[in-house]
């Protein structure tokens, strides 16, 4: 019972410090002083579930720029990802620190199926979380960017720094009259409350304008932007090449790669076909990647000693000897894994950091309190970051042992690894707390604390599961922490 109030004052001192942080009001009472007391007292006995120690690069396949949701004509014909991981030591450390980081070469075939256009496309590079709420180094953004590197039809494009926020219901005349004279937004057409925001200029403070909201002036992301001229049904080549910091936790043990794809929701159609492939440098052996998910695709297939084969995509190109990603074709590598997909339609997102990352900032908490709150709430926007279309990746040294239970319909608890129906012993509700003792492929033997319905469990509990689409969809988040050792 005193890990179960524990658990609770832990949240409730989590919750409010994020409500503090996002809406500024002080949150002070007999109650939240002794929640604080109390966790941090008994901190050894279960550890304050912590945000990623920094927030690296981010990256996804390119979106337009525009001021509606979804391109009406232009099509995501075919793509061809590649991601290989690489192993360094950083000396900005006390000691010589092992780190990871990426270089991302991306290759997309467009199809404009409607008259000439020339249009905006972007890719994310920076996000603010509630714990890392600006965009540091993008305050400046007179020059251009030189990462990522953009090639369109074998070509070099400029590359530019543009800022995307969500636009606020019931803005007043002043507020409207800042964004048009400070923020220089790229469409003259405002978008509707909820839709995104693009401007050119970050303006935090500006003298006289003291009045003006900080959430008005401060951008959620950061995008590089460059133009793509199509003519009436023609089709381009797009590719670029980023190299990519990733996110690590403060012991620098977890690093985490996320490679969303719901970018592909806002093309017209469903992306035709695609393959990325995900291969280790030779310094990193397989065991030191400890944790992959592909969240909405089909079953990938794990590759040792092999090549990259990029013929199929290459062969639908009219001049392959143009891609920027054909001199990777034939590359050996030990161990890889590689995804295939045609006719994938990803659900749509928006510039929340907790659809790029979204094990961290104790969203979990915030979701577990708000349902205590309210219990009866439709649990929609619970699942909705963890059915994002994205991979997942996790490298370093740090165990599989922290789990949530993020399907929306709980998970049932088995008395061996084997999903028959006869095997189930128990169910554990969405939020619930799951410790692994054991592992099995997708299966976990744990301990799970279902605070709901205050009970504990211990039973076989499959980490994801293939939808009868055959697209993975999760049982299962791992807090991916170091700390949880």
């Amino acid at each position: 019972m005193l890990s179960r109030i524990l658990f609770v004052q832990k949240y409730f001192l989590v919750y409010a410090i994020i409500k503090l942080i996002i809406t500024g009001r002080i949150i002070m009472n007999r109650f939240f002083l002794w929640c604080a007391l109390t966790v941090i007292l008994h901190s050894h006995l279960i550890p304050l579930y912590s945000d990623a120690g920094y927030l690296a690069s981010i990256s996804s396949g390119p979106s337009p720029v525009t001021s509606y949701d979804k391109h009406p004509c232009i099509e995501m014909t075919a793509e061809e990802v590649v991601i290989i991981i690489f192993k360094q030591f950083d000396l900005n450390f006390d000691e010589p620190t092992e780190t990871y980081s990426a270089e991302i070469y991306t290759s997309f075939l467009f199809t404009n199926t409607g008259e000439q256009e020339r249009i905006l496309m972007a890719i994310p590079v920076e996000v603010i979380t509630p714990f890392v709420s600006y965009l540091y180094g993008y305050e400046e953004n007179d020059s251009l960017l030189s990462n990522p590197r953009v090639y369109v039809n074998g070509q070099e494009v400029e590359v530019s720094l543009i800022f995307g926020s969500i636009i606020q219901d019931n803005l007043t005349v002043e507020e409207l009259e800042f964004i048009e004279k400070y923020l220089d937004p790229l469409f003259d057409q405002m978008p509707l409350p909820g839709q995104p925001l693009y401007f050119r200029n970050f303006q935090i403070i500006q003298r006289g304008v003291e009045d003006i909201s900080m959430e008005l002036l401060s951008p959620n992301i950061a995008l590089a932007c460059w133009e793509v001229e199509f003519e009436e049904k023609e089709q381009k080549l797009v590719e670029y090449r980023q190299n990519y910091e990733m996110t690590a936790d403060y012991g620098m043990k977890a690093f985490r790669l996320s490679y969303p794809l719901f970018t592909g929701a806002t093309w017209s159609g469903s992306i035709g076909r695609g393959k990325i492939s995900v291969i280790l440098d030779d310094d990193i052996s397989p065991q030191e990647l400890v944790y992959f998910l592909g969240v909405g695709l089909p079953e990938p297939r794990e590759i040792e000693r092999g090549t990259l084969d990029l013929t199929d995509y290459l062969s639908l190109l009219e001049n392959p000897e143009i891609s920027t990603i054909s001199r990777l074709n034939g590359r050996y590598f030990n161990y890889g894994v590689e995804w295939e997909f045609k006719d994938l339609q990803p659900l749509p997102s928006d510039f929340s950091y907790r659809n790029y990352y979204p094990d961290i900032g104790d969203i979990g908490a915030v979701y577990y309190m708000e349902y205590l709150e309210n219990p009866d709430q439709e649990l929609k926007d619970l699942r909705l970051p963890w059915q994002k279309s994205k991979l997942y990746f996790g490298l370093g040294d740090f165990p599989l042992k922290t789990f949530w239970v993020v399907n929306p319909c709980g998970v049932n608890v088995y008395s061996e690894p084997d999903d028959q129906s006869g095997n189930i012993i128990s169910s554990g509700s969405p939020l619930s707390h799951v410790v692994a003792e054991e592992i099995q492929g997708r299966w976990i033997k744990a301990d799970i604390s279902d605070y709901v319905n205050d009970v504990e469990l211990k039973g076989w509990v499959p980490i994801y599961y293939y939808n009868q689409d055959g697209l993975l969809e999760l049982n299962l988040m791992l807090l991916l922490d170091s700390y949880y050792e």
